[in-house]
């Protein structure tokens, strides 16, 4: 079994939502911080300084993400990271935001690779952490991927993980899943996948074509169904090796769809593919012991997340700013009827916002 890794989502996997979804989910392995912007003189906001303490932390496997393009600011930074107990620290090369690609930050490191080269000689000797790198495949070439792994293959990574979209693709369009292979088979470093799984069945597909994967990263598909890794676990606990594969049925997503009554009648059935229903129904049971039910068991998750925005941000505006922005996510699962979704959208208050969501959820 691949471990899974909750990806550094930058506005989003801060250390209250960590907190509170290991709380109410399991069967994640590894969490990375969205990106902590490093000074020239490695010094980070206080912001980015109290996320990574470790009593924010308690009971994870965290690893600190850094955007830089200075490796002294990296090596100060590393001391300072070094010293809370931390071991790795992830290097950020994939942000495609333009804002951070300007600068030469993020996925715009990859544009250079001699620059690359000298940051990582550089880096390499100053830090006092493993240094792992999350990446894309190139800007805008689909052929640029072949410098890099030049460059990257010249240095001791712990990790590389690759996000198979070029930087000029942000996060639209298809991945290169054929040039991922070819990273995949010439990196000297452990390859971890971050190809944009939205279920177990598109996780077991790539576990499967990638036996040599150290794991496998999850963003936006973790966020919008956070019971998305305990659903990978209970399949791949419960089904035998062979039994049941991703053309025997529909998938994961519509069998936990017609769990929760979203699918329409008809669209998936018991027989349609061996005991998912009682899978759906049990698999946190076996996991955790007696679990309510799936709607019950997030409306507890979402309320735990809003009482724990509300005690450390100020006022209520930027608290429902937070909260909408996950709705983005959440409605992938929990589909909105338009008026219910024109309701959200107007809520201005704590109080409107709990009334609507009272409604979709009851």
């Amino acid at each position: 079994m691949k471990p899974v890794y909750f990806a550094p989502l930058e506005g989003i996997g801060n250390h209250i939502y960590r907190g509170v979804f290991a709380r109410h989910y399991s069967g994640v392995d590894r969490f990375y911080t969205p990106f902590i912007d490093i000074n020239s003189d490695g010094g980070m906001k206080n912001r980015s300084k109290n996320d990574i303490l470790p009593e924010n932390n308690e009971g994870i496997c965290l690893i600190p993400q850094v955007l830089t393009k200075n490796a002294d600011a990296l090596g100060e930074a590393s001391r300072y990271i070094a010293g809370l107990g931390y071991t790795e620290i992830n290097l950020n090369m994939g942000c495609p935001s333009a804002t951070v690609t300007k600068k030469g930050k993020g996925s715009g490191m990859l544009a250079d690779t001699d620059s690359l080269d000298r940051f990582l000689e550089k880096a390499f000797t100053v830090s006092c952490t493993k240094l792992s790198v999350k990446m894309r495949i190139g800007i805008s070439n689909e052929t640029e991927w072949e410098g890099l792994m030049e460059v990257l293959n010249r240095y001791p990574l712990s990790e590389l993980i690759v996000h198979p979209r070029l930087m000029t693709q942000v996060y639209e369009g298809s991945i290169h899943e054929d040039i991922f292979r070819k990273i995949y088979e010439v990196s000297k470093a452990p390859v971890c996948l971050n190809p944009g799984i939205r279920s177990a069945d598109d996780f077991l597909r790539f576990e499967r074509s990638y036996p040599g994967l150290t794991g496998l990263m999850i963003g936006r598909g973790l966020v919008a169904n956070p019971a998305l890794a305990e659903e990978i676990r209970s399949v791949q606990g419960i089904l035998p090796s062979g039994t049941v594969t991703s053309s025997d049925c529909v998938g994961v997503r519509e069998q936990s769809r017609l769990f929760q009554g979203i699918s329409s009648s008809g669209t998936v059935t018991s027989s349609d593919c061996v005991g998912v229903r009682e899978q759906s129904r049990d698999f946190r049971n076996q996991l955790t012991g007696n679990v309510p039910p799936v709607r019950k068991r997030f409306r507890a998750f979402h309320d735990d997340l809003l009482e724990a925005y509300r005690g450390v941000l100020f006022g209520e505006t930027p608290v429902l700013h937070k909260m909408k922005e996950l709705w983005d996510f959440w409605e992938l699962e929990i589909p909105l009827e338009p008026k219910l979704k024109k309701a959200l959208s107007k809520a201005s208050s704590v109080s409107e916002y709990q009334t609507v969501i009272r409604q979709i959820l009851s």
